[in-house]
C-alpha cells in the first residue's frame, strides 16, 4: 500500500532471489549464519533480523512498492558486498566447495561481520559519510566499489593460503582459517597509548604525559587499553599489519628485525637510527623482503594488469594464475628466487628510508653502512665471514669489490648435466 518505496526490498529482494538454495536453509540453522555471528559478535539480537530475512525468503512479508533503482542496487551488491566478495574469494582457493556449501556460506559470513565491525568504527564513519546524504550501508557499498574490495580480498586470501600454512589443507579447513584471519584483522580494538609531550616554561622544558587512542598506527607488542587489560597479543596485532586493513603503520624495536615476517603488505623500511653494523641492517630490511612480498606482487600486477587475466577463465586463483605466467615468461638463466623473490618488471622497490639530521654522525654511519653491506653481502655464507669481511674493507677499496662481484660469485645451482640426471 502506497506510493512511497519501501527500502525493505533492498535486503528482501536478495532473499527472494536465494529462496530456492541451500543458502536460506544455512540461514536458519543453529550452525549457520547465527553461529557464524554470534562467534564474532556475540550478545546481540541478530537472531531477529535473520528472522525477518527468512520470512522474506518464503513470501511473508508485506512488501510496499519496489524503489526505482533496486536492480542497479543488486548489480551493486552483487560486485562490492563484502560477504559476496568474501564468498567469491575463499571459493577461488576451495574450488571443490560449491557456493552454497554451508562451510563456505559460514566463512563469508565471518568475514561479513569483521567488516561490519570496522565500518561501524567512529573513525571509519567520519571518514566515508562526508557531506553525502545517502544511507551509510550505501556509502560503504560505493567505497567497496571505488576500492574493488574483490581485488583486496582476492589478493589477501592468496597470501594467507601459504602465510597460515593451509595450502595442503582440505577446503573446509582452508577456508575457516582464512575467515578467521581476516575477521580478527578486521575487528582489531582501538588501543590506548602514552604521549609525551614537552612544553616550554620560560627556560626550561618541561614534560608531561597523557594518554590517546591508536587505531591507524600501533606499536608492535600486547594492546591494552586504560585499565591494563589486554585487548590483543602481539601476534594479532601482526597478522592486522599484514592485512591491507589497519594499521597501516607498525613502530617496532630491535625486537622486530629477526625472525618475523612484515612484507605481506609493506615494502618501506623506516630506520628510526641506524644499526651498528650491516647484518642488523640486512636483517631489518629482510622483514619485508620475502617470498611473495608486497613490491614483488604490485610490480607483477603493474606488468601483467588486467591484459594479463585475458586467458584467465575466471576459476581458480587469479593470483596463483598470474605467478605461473610470470615463471613461464622470466628471462632465460633466471633462478627460481624469480618471480617469487625477485621481480624488477615494475617500478615497486623495497624501499629504506632513514631520517637524516643533516650534518649529524648518523650521515657518515649510514654511508659507511651501506658500504659494509655490500661488502657483506660478497662474504655472505663464507666461513669467518666476519675476518673475511674485516680483510676486504681494510685492503678493497668499495669500487674494486663491486667489480669484483661476479669473478668473486660463488653459484650453488646444479648444473643441466646435474639437473638432467637427477
Amino acid at each position: 500500500p502506497g506510493t512511497r518505496a519501501d527500502e525493505r526490498w533492498y535486503w528482501a529482494a536478495p532473499a527472494m532471489l536465494e529462496k530456492e538454495t541451500n543458502v536460506i536453509a544455512w540461514a536458519g540453522s543453529q550452525e549457520g549464519w547465527v553461529a557464524a555471528e554470534e562467534d564474532h559478535d556475540p550478545g546481540t539480537r541478530f537472531r531477529d533480523h535473520l528472522d525477518q530475512l527468512i520470512d522474506a525468503a518464503k513470501g511473508d512479508l508485506n512488501l510496499g512498492p519496489q524503489p526505482a533503482d533496486l536492480a542497479r542496487v543488486l548489480a551493486e551488491m552483487a560486485v562490492a558486498a563484502p560477504g559476496i566478495c568474501a564468498l567469491r574469494a575463499l571459493q577461488r582457493v576451495a574450488p571443490d566447495l560449491e557456493a552454497d556449501n554451508h562451510n563456505l556460506l559460514s566463512a563469508a559470513a565471518r568475514v561479513a561481520s569483521g567488516f561490519r565491525t570496522l565500518f561501524n568504527l567512529p573513525e571509519t564513519i567520519a571518514l566515508l559519510r562526508g557531506s553525502g546524504e545517502d544511507s551509510y550501508w550505501r556509502r560503504t557499498l560505493q567505497y567497496g566499489i571505488e576500492g574493488n574490495i574483490q581485488a583486496v580480498l582476492d589478493e589477501q586470501v592468496h597470501v594467507l593460503v601459504e602465510q597460515l600454512g593451509l595450502a595442503d589443507h582440505g577446503d573446509g579447513e582452508r577456508v575457516e582459517g582464512i575467515s578467521q584471519c581476516l575477521a580478527d584483522s578486521l575487528s582489531i580494538r582501538t588501543a590506548q597509548i602514552r604521549i609525551d609531550e614537552l612544553k616550554a616554561n620560560g627556560e626550561t622544558i618541561e614534560r608531561s604525559d597523557f594518554n590517546t587512542r591508536c587505531r591507524f598506527a600501533l606499536r608492535f607488542g600486547d594492546l591494552r587499553d586504560d585499565r591494563d587489560s589486554t585487548l590483543a597479543r602481539a601476534d594479532i596485532v601482526r597478522e592486522a599489519f599484514n592485512s591491507p586493513f589497519r594499521p597501516f603503520v607498525l613502530a617496532s624495536t630491535s625486537i622486530g628485525q629477526e625472525g618475523l615476517d612484515f612484507h605481506t603488505w609493506c615494502h618501506a623500511v623506516v630506520h628510526w637510527n641506524l644499526p651498528s653494523n650491516p647484518v642488523d641492517l640486512e636483517q631489518r630490511e629482510g622483514r619485508v623482503h620475502r617470498y611473495k612480498g608486497h613490491a614483488v606482487r604490485k610490480n607483477i600486477a603493474e606488468h601483467y594488469g588486467l591484459a594479463g587475466l585475458q586467458e584467465w577463465d575466471g576459476d581458480g586463483d587469479p593470483w596463483e594464475f598470474l605467478f605461473c605466467r610470470a615463471k613461464n615468461e622470466r628471462h632465460p638463466g633466471s633462478s627460481d628466487l624469480v618471480p617469487f623473490w625477485v621481480y624488477e618488471e615494475g617500478s615497486a622497490r623495497v624501499e629504506r628510508r632513514v631520517p637524516l639530521i643533516p650534518f649529524s654522525r648518523e650521515v657518515g654511519q649510514l654511508d659507511r653502512l651501506k658500504r659494509s653491506l655490500a661488502l657483506y653481502r660478497l662474504v655472505f655464507g663464507q666461513p669467518r665471514q666476519e675476518d673475511l669481511l674485516a680483510h676486504i674493507s681494510e685492503n678493497v677499496e668499495l669500487s674494486d669489490a663491486e667489480q669484483m662481484t661476479t669473478s668473486w660469485r660463488i653459484s650453488l645451482q646444479p648444473s643441466e648435466d646435474t639437473e638432467s640426471s637427477g
